[in-house]
């Protein structure tokens, strides 16, 4: 069925062609019941009944004469108004050009008609057309026709010889008023699928209905090619409720925009369209994963960055995480498992390994983006999840450890799962930033690291601190790569600062004031 009425939203509509003069809306009054009162029953019209002595106004009625219905303005039954000459008086909304009608009265006999056409609303001066219709029997009415050579007539009163009453049947007129044409669905740019429903009116309220057509075609096409337009459909019967007025079976076409015209046209030819833009969705356009790289390993939180979109059919995406090897896919927040607004080159997503209680290994993680009409695109990485800090340890020297300026062992471990580089590095003495003096990338597990020539370095006896920097390949909470840090301190020199055990005040040369040192020291416990 073609109609169904839905609830109303938004309008979005484009008129159109100018309306043509024709005389082509009849009313034979066969749709109201005998005796009803007959005003602004019908749409561009008003008809009155009036007494020209002042004694009688109202509204005519609906008279049966045989098998018709006309429009009787006596009134029998009513002592007041019977005995008056009723003068029939039909009004019009628009203008008129072209009017006919059969007049007649409610009598057997003959009986003279008086019709006069007016552009105004009221008086009986100036008329601009007058004639009188001699009917040989008042129940037969007879025809009339009126025309001007351009719109003029308001009013027509028709007036009966007798005081019998007026009647008219088959009244004809122009019908100036171009239908209504009005898409509600698809709106503007809106997605369409393989099905598009076009919703909207169809209708002709104050005239006769033509009819309605349908229409679709590539906005990149040409517009001067009218045959670039095919024809979704067409109907002879109006829709002035707002509905479906067609189907439209578009899963035959390529994704695009396309034009979707409703032309809608009455009886006299007057026309109307209501023009917009759907774009038919054939697939999800862009899902693209900057962050986290396939292969990557993160710790922590892991941002999701890049683009989900798609042209006016995006609906949601979603991200999700597996252990590899296996397909339990749960989303990467729980609060969030679907996501309703696209994003480009931006943020989109976070997956915090701690919070989840994720053991280290290799994870799949997920990101699909769906549109309206159900197209989708996937995009998968492998990653690995490492939440172990790495191992940075020095065992020796030990800590405030007085050693020789020579040859420094350094031992202990620089080891991680996904280790990239370690470092030694050195402050103090004249050394006032963290230099480097040895490095790896191998993993060093209770072994040596490093054995120091300070020789080299031409150290001066000093207190120095020695830390072991352990790097990973694990970026944490989006920000910095993980690593490990240990330190040690100790003393270059004797415990004076001397470069042998006996030289106590550092001066390259065992004397006396090295023995007066340590009988200043002699007895006191050691810190």
């Amino acid at each position: 069925m073609r109609r169904i009425v839905l609830t109303p939203l938004i309008l979005t509509v484009a008129a159109l062609t100018a309306p043509a003069a024709a005389q082509c809306v009849t009313r034979d009054f066969e749709d109201l019941p005998d005796g009803a009162l007959v005003g602004s029953e019908y749409a561009g019209l008003t008809f009155e009944s009036f007494d020209p002595t002042g004694t009688c106004l109202s509204f005519p009625n609906i008279l049966t004469l045989g098998a018709n219905q006309v429009v009787y303005a006596g009134f029998d039954s009513d002592p007041l108004c019977a005995t008056h000459v009723q003068d029939l008086i039909i009004r019009f909304d628009q203008l008129q050009q072209n009017v006919s009608l059969r007049v007649g009265a409610w009598t057997s006999s003959g009986v003279n008609v008086r019709v006069r056409a007016f552009a105004t609303e009221s008086g009986l001066s100036g008329p601009l057309f007058d004639s009188t219709v001699a009917v040989a029997s008042g129940v037969n009415p007879a025809p009339l026709s009126i025309a001007r050579p351009s719109p003029q007539i308001r009013r027509v009163v028709v007036t009966a010889s007798s005081s019998a009453g007026e009647l008219i049947d088959d009244l004809a007129f122009d019908d100036f008023t171009p239908p209504t044409a009005y898409m509600r669905a698809p709106a503007y740019r809106d997605c369409g699928c393989d099905q598009v429903s076009i919703v909207g009116v169809a209708c002709d309220a104050d005239g006769a209905y033509g009819y309605d057509e349908a229409h679709y075609r590539p906005v990149e096409a040409d517009p001067a090619d009218e045959s670039a337009w095919q024809l979704i459909g067409t109907y002879s019967s109006p829709l002035c409720a707002e509905g479906v007025l067609y189907t439209w079976d578009a899963s035959g076409l390529p994704e695009g925009e396309y034009y979707v015209r409703l032309t809608v046209y009455n009886a006299c030819g007057s026309a109307r369209e209501a023009v917009t833009v759907v774009r038919l969705d054939r697939d999800f356009d862009t899902v693209d994963v900057r962050t986290p790289g396939s292969g990557g390993v993160y710790g922590g939180r892991v941002c999701f960055d890049g683009t989900v979109w798609d042209h006016q059919c995006f609906d949601h995406y979603t991200v999700s995480y597996a252990p590899s090897g296996t397909s339990a896919w749960a989303p990467v927040e729980a609060g969030a498992p679907i996501y309703g607004d696209h994003v480009t080159n931006d943020p989109f997503a976070s997956w915090d390994t701690i919070a989840l209680g994720l053991p280290d290994g290799d994870y799949r993680v997920r990101v699909i983006g769906t549109s309206h009409c159900g197209h989708t695109q996937t995009r998968t990485r492998t990653v690995t999840v490492d939440n172990t800090p790495a191992i940075a340890e020095i065992t020796s020297p030990l800590a405030c450890e007085i050693l020789p300026g020579e040859l420094i062992e350094f031992r202990g471990t620089a080891s991680d799962a996904n280790l990239t580089s370690w470092s030694l590095q050195v402050v103090g003495g004249d050394i006032r930033d963290w230099t480097e003096f040895a490095s790896g990338q191998a993993a060093v597990v209770d072994d040596r690291l490093a054995l120091w020539d300070t020789r080299q370095w031409d150290l001066r006896p000093c207190a120095y601190a020695v830390r072991l920097v352990v790097n990973t390949g694990a970026l944490v909470n989006c920000v910095d790569y993980q690593r490990s840090v240990d330190h040690v301190t100790f003393t270059v020199g004797t415990a004076g600062g001397g470069t042998c055990p006996g030289d106590l005040d550092g001066d390259g040369v065992i004397g006396i004031s090295d023995l007066a040192l340590l009988l200043a020291a002699f007895g006191l416990p050691c810190p």
